[in-house]
């Protein structure tokens, strides 16, 4: 099972259940996870706090000044 967990990674469909430090979530990063370290107050929030929900997409001034991450449109 771990060789599973490792290798793979979630699909984000609303972001819901995906942690954003914990979970494999980031397809074209080698790891899969955010290389960025949390603050206390980012710690654990979910890939869909880092969302517009109308019309779905990413929220680029959250990435900006919490993750340092480019996420490719």
């Amino acid at each position: 099972m771990w060789i599973i967990n490792k290798g793979s990674c979630w699909r984000i469909d609303n972001g819901n259940t995906v942690q954003v430090w914990k979970d494999n979530w980031i397809p074209t990063h080698n790891g899969f996870k955010v290389i960025t370290t949390p603050t206390d107050q980012t710690q654990d929030i979910m890939v869909h706090d880092l969302m517009d929900q109308d019309p779905p997409r990413w929220n680029s001034d959250i990435l900006g000044a919490h993750l340092l991450l480019i996420v490719r449109r």
